[in-house]
């Protein structure tokens, strides 16, 4: 019997197959760090209860990721509520709540655990609110099919629905992605999920294929890998094709690049193992570790800090980018003598308000070409 788990709808509905390879995303400091954050939620939900916070450093990613999920409940789930509670309404708040669907149309079953659930009850009409938070880097639309399965869900167990929302909160970012779901949206949905059900062998290469543990072994990504290859002229191919051609060929660009992505986390693996350098015969390093500074906007004051800086339009086209970004916004508003210093100042500004992070990036550098190895 297949279980489809609604955490993994962007994998299962894009490419059913996949769900055959065992899963490894639940593995790393950066899984275990989400897990840490989703059960202080959880407890703080049920039980009220704070997180002891005091063996973590005030910079440290715990310590930020908890404030900014505090501000984003505060800002945005909390007024929802207490809208719905002047207007008289029933409130049933639930938090990892487990649901689970065994529909005869469905090979197996449909099963999750929504970070929050709010049913509001007005005048015998259900409304839902469906939260879920992203402790990771990447903010992709793929996230609310997520989303949409706890939605489907929802409805199974608790009927239907004039609308549910439905909100992919990002936490590092303060960002949040929203979707308005009526009863149809829901229903074709359940039907994409038994779509994918019922043809359990099927394999599709697309941009799900970056998450998938089983890619590199994947006969539909190697054949994309391949056909990708083959392609002589680029711009030639890409301007003849359709729209929806487009769209398939950046996808199975994805893949390919996921698939690029964890054959350079295993040579990295490789080359820390033998002390960060790799030499050759004549003591010469052939490839070498670098360490470079990451530096991430981050916290409850970075616009306010930023608008001091700059004018709205300004700011919108950096809040999501590097905070070289921002240094490049400033620097262009003065005399050429004077950017360094407006730029300096600006970082002065962010660090003084704690919105800037720095960490450490570790990558590589070769130090000699394929050419010259097989020569010596």
């Amino acid at each position: 019997m297949t279980t489809l788990r609604a955490s993994k709808a962007p994998r299962f509905l894009a490419c059913p197959g996949s769900m055959k390879h065992p899963d490894d995303t639940g593995s790393g400091p950066e899984a275990a760090m989400g897990s840490l954050e989703h059960k202080w939620v959880k407890h703080h939900l049920k039980d009220d209860v704070l997180p002891d916070l005091a063996g973590y450093d005030d910079d440290s990613d715990e310590r930020m990721l908890w404030n900014m999920w505090l501000q984003m409940h505060r800002e945005l789930v909390d007024p929802l509520i207490t809208s719905a509670r002047e207007m008289g309404a029933e409130l049933l708040i639930e938090g990892h709540l487990l649901c689970a669907i065994d529909d005869a149309g469905i090979i197996g079953s449909l099963t999750g655990h929504p970070d929050l659930l709010i049913i509001i009850t007005i005048d015998g009409k259900r409304y839902g609110l469906i939260f879920d938070w992203k402790t990771g880097r990447v903010e992709s639309h793929l996230a609310l099919d997520q989303l949409r399965a706890y939605a489907t869900l929802a409805v199974a167990n608790y009927g239907a629905f004039e609308h549910i929302d439905i909100y992919a909160c990002y936490m590092r970012s303060g960002n949040y992605d929203h979707r308005r779901l009526t009863m149809p949206d829901i229903a074709e949905f359940g039907e994409r999920i038994k779509y994918a059900g019922n043809n359990p062998d099927r394999l599709c290469a697309g941009e799900q294929c970056q998450y998938c543990p089983g890619a590199t072994q994947c006969p539909a990504t190697q054949e994309t890998m391949a056909m990708i290859a083959r392609i002589e002229d680029p711009a030639a191919t890409v301007a003849e094709m359709s729209p929806g051609k487009v769209i398939e060929l950046y996808g199975q660009m994805k893949a390919v690049k996921g698939v690029i992505k964890k054959i350079e986390d295993a040579f990295k693996s490789v080359v820390y193992n033998y002390g960060g350098r790799v030499e050759g015969p004549d003591g010469k390093a052939l490839v070498s570790t670098v360490i470079r500074t990451n530096r991430e906007l981050v916290g409850p004051r970075v616009a306010e800090v930023l608008l001091a800086w700059m004018d709205e339009d300004d700011l919108g086209s950096c809040m999501k980018a590097s905070l070289s970004k921002a240094e490049k916004i400033v620097s262009s508003k003065v005399e050429r003598g004077q950017k360094g210093k407006e730029a300096k100042a600006l970082v002065e500004d962010l660090d003084e308000a704690g919105a800037i992070k720095r960490t450490e990036v570790h990558g590589l550098k070769i130090e000699a070409m394929p050419k010259q190895i097989e020569e010596k």
